[in-house]
C-alpha cells in the first residue's frame, strides 16, 4: 500500500539528522533584506499574510522584481488583483 502524504512522520530521525549534519537544513535564499538575511525559500510555496495595507503585495513584488532582474523566474498568484495591476507595479519598480 502506498504511503499517504497525510501519514504521521517520525521526527526523531529528522531531529538527529539535522543535529548531526546528515540532513541539510532548508534556508531561505530569495529576497535579501539588508542586515536581516533572506525572506523566501527557492522552489517552495511561499506566502505572505497580514492585515490589509501592511505591505504584503509590495513586499512580494519587490522580491519578484529582484528575482526577475537576476534572470530568474517567478510564479506570482494574487487572488485580489489582475495582470495589469501586477505588471503595472512591477514596472513602477523598474522591471521592464
Amino acid at each position: 500500500m502506498e504511503r499517504s502524504s497525510w501519514s504521521p512522520v517520525p521526527l526523531g530521525p529528522v531531529v538527529a539528522g539535522l543535529l548531526d549534519g546528515s540532513l541539510e537544513r532548508l534556508t531561505p535564499k530569495v529576497g535579501q533584506v539588508a542586515g536581516a538575511g533572506f525572506l523566501f525559500y527557492p522552489g517552495k510555496v511561499n506566502s505572505l499574510f497580514g492585515e490589509s495595507g501592511c505591505g504584503k503585495t509590495w513586499t512580494a513584488l519587490v522580491v519578484a522584481a529582484m528575482v526577475l532582474r537576476s534572470g530568474g523566474a517567478v510564479v506570482y498568484v494574487d487572488l485580489e488583483d489582475d495582470a495589469a495591476g501586477v505588471v503595472g507595479r512591477l514596472l513602477d519598480l523598474g522591471k521592464e
